[in-house]
């Protein structure tokens, strides 16, 4: 397969990344095309963050795995859960009682992260260290969720040091986490600007967005 400039450039950037850490293309309005295409170069995991968007796109037979990664309502659950391989964004009990509850009716086991809010920021999502523990410590009581790890969001000020900084903290208590529930070892952080860093900071799951699919 002879590659174009542009796919050229894409597949070096799919290469720089190591092979322990799962790529998730963030495909939120992009085409069946370009997700093939991308395809094509060896990404096998792509993210949606609305509901409506990965229902229109999904298909059964696809060679890819659905990951949903934006803020979930709870009357949509019941849609989703057919479709997605691993749900990145659960930021609270309501939530996670919904999907235990849709995921029993549908017969399904469903795997979550967990969202913790790192930055204190009113514009993301996500639960404080204390919520989160307190999940942990009830996750038996979830029967048909398995909790993979945690997700993180990055400061909006793109300040590369306070990101280091958020992403050093999540490592930790991702690590914290893994020593009690060693089933829990998945770190879901690192989007187009921040990556490099997330991976510094043992992120297993990187989201790539613009860098991944614009020209």
């Amino acid at each position: 397969m002879v590659l174009n400039y542009n796919e050229g450039m894409k597949t070096s950037l799919l290469n720089s990344i190591p092979q322990h850490v799962v790529c998730v293309a963030v495909s939120k309005h992009r085409s069946i095309q370009e997700i093939e295409a991308l395809n094509v170069l060896g990404v096998t995991d792509f993210g949606e963050n609305k509901v409506q968007e990965l229902l229109n796109k999904a298909k059964v037979g696809q060679p890819w795995k659905w990951h949903f990664i934006g803020h979930l309502q709870t009357n949509k659950v019941k849609a989703l859960l057919p479709w997605v391989a691993l749900i990145h964004s659960v930021d609270s009990m309501k939530l996670l009682k919904v999907i235990d509850q849709e995921a029993r009716k549908l017969e399904l086991v469903v795997s979550v992260l967990l969202q913790l809010n790192l930055t204190n920021e009113v514009s993301k999502y996500g639960m404080d260290e204390g919520t989160l523990n307190e999940i942990i410590e009830l996750q038996d009581d979830f029967p048909n969720v398995k909790m993979k790890g945690i997700m993180v969001m990055g400061p909006s000020s793109g300040d590369r040091e306070e990101t280091r900084a958020v992403f050093n903290h999540a490592s930790k208590i991702s690590q914290r986490i893994q020593k009690n529930s060693p089933h829990m070892n998945v770190l879901s952080m690192g989007m187009s600007d921040d990556y490099t860093i997330a991976i510094e900071n043992n992120a297993t799951h990187i989201r790539l967005g613009r860098i991944l699919f614009e020209e």
